[in-house]
């Protein structure tokens, strides 16, 4: 494994001790965060690395790239010196495209009534300045320290269109953190950046819509795969603010409640209608009434002689979103031979005696609801008709009319049954 660390495009990988980048986040809720990269560059007997704070950092690894940003943090510490000999270790932290995002100013102008795609384009916008400029140079320039780059630009990943409708903005100076954090669609993933610098926006429907899985054979799994449930995970009454007068909707899970009591969550949004903020409720409380036991973390050694050059190729730098199917699972595990999720963050260790890959995953439970089959909290006598794994439906599979078929055997147990048709 080739790990490659340029800075201001100068090669340092010649004096690299160690390395950890963090990508993403570790859970299926919250804000997408900047990445970070931590790095050890070690010299001996010569001058240390030349590199001053904001320079810009970039890895790739087996020529796959995994980090771009900006250099935050330097500490060098002294490790040995004599006479003849000194050795030195620069600690070095850069954070990612996103990093600035809680820095700048922008929302000074008033923003129309939009989409939340548009508004996301809006945000993105305005927090891309152009880079600066040099009108004119009156005497010879013998060094330069500093990039005049402005990564912010590097590039737009996928923006999708939106679903919801959003309320007119008045201008009012925020940071683009601020307005992405409280200002968009609470049920869409969110701004996101990609390992290689560039910025996208996911919206509601964008893991609904995903498609060709990347499956990862257990094979490749360490053996300390984390599997966890708790009562935080569990929603089931959620009430949406929303429009201009201020109304609200309020969706409950009474089966939820019956078992862990009222776990309420409020929800302050900038949604316009009323059916957009129904549904963003009732999508939380679809997706969040449950307590299920959810593989979070997939411990990869990069090592591994059964990890194949492209699926390596895949796992390293798997954008955020990702969908991923786990096969081969022991089925004593409770969770099934096969697990399907979405890929929501990692972190990778490159040193000496360590190459390692840690994906954070979730459910496609969490983010999925079974939008269009309703609970039922009434005894079932009896069934008549067919389905296919009722409990992996997709809400892309919009309703099911009419079931022609026998059921001949049922072979699992559920905890909850469903109608299905409108």
């Amino acid at each position: 494994m080739t790990a490659n660390v340029k800075i201001n495009g100068v090669e340092a990988g010649n004096v690299l001790e160690g390395l950890t980048i963090r990508y993403g986040r570790t859970k299926s809720e919250g804000a997408f965060p900047a990445s970070s990269c931590s790095i050890d560059l070690l010299a001996l007997d010569e001058s240390p690395f030349s590199v001053a704070i904001r320079d810009v950092l970039t890895v790739d690894i087996d020529s796959t790239r995994l980090f771009y940003g900006r250099l935050t943090d330097r500490r060098l510490g002294i490790v040995y010196s004599n006479a003849t000999d000194v050795g030195t270790v620069q600690s070095l932290i850069a954070t990612g495209v996103l990093a600035d995002y809680g820095r700048l100013t922008i929302g000074t102008s008033d923003y129309p009534s939009e989409s939340d795609g548009a508004r996301a384009t809006r945000v993105i916008a305005e927090a891309s300045p152009t880079p600066p400029s040099l009108d004119a140079v009156s005497s010879t320039i013998d060094s330069v320290r500093y990039s005049l780059d402005v990564f912010r630009t590097a590039g737009l990943d996928t923006v999708d269109s939106g679903t919801v409708t959003l309320l007119a903005r008045a201008a009012k100076a925020a940071t683009p953190r601020a307005i992405i954090d409280a200002e968009l669609d609470p049920s869409a993933p969110g701004v996101y950046e990609t390992p290689s610098g560039t910025i996208g926006y996911a919206d509601a429907m964008r893991r609904p819509r995903a498609s060709s899985p990347l499956v990862i054979p257990t094979d490749v799994i360490s053996r300390d795969l984390t599997i966890g449930s708790g009562v935080a995970d569990v929603v089931n009454q959620v009430k949406v603010t929303y429009g201009s007068p201020s109304a609200s909707v309020t969706a409950d899970e009474p089966l939820s409640q019956a078992v862990f009591g009222v776990i309420k969550r409020d929800i302050t949004s900038q949604l316009s209608l009323a059916n957009d903020a129904s549904n963003a409720a009732t999508r939380l409380v679809e997706t969040r009434g449950f307590a299920e036991d959810n593989l979070e973390a997939l411990p990869i050694d990069l090592e591994n002689p059964n990890l194949s050059p492209t699926l390596k190729a895949s796992l390293l730098a798997v954008p955020f979103g990702k969908p991923i199917t786990v096969s081969g699972l022991d089925a004593r595990l409770g969770l099934g031979t096969s697990w399907k999720g979405f890929v929501e963050g990692w972190q990778v260790r490159i040193s000496k005696a360590r190459h390692e890959l840690i994906l954070y995953v979730s459910a496609r439970k969490f983010s999925i609801p079974l939008a269009t089959i309703d609970p039922i909290y009434t005894a079932i006598n009896s069934l008549t008709g067919s389905i296919n794994d009722l409990a992996d439906l997709w809400s892309s599979q919009l309703k099911i009319d009419n079931v022609a078929d026998t059921i001949n055997s049922v072979t699992r147990t559920y905890n909850s049954a469903y109608t299905i048709g409108t």
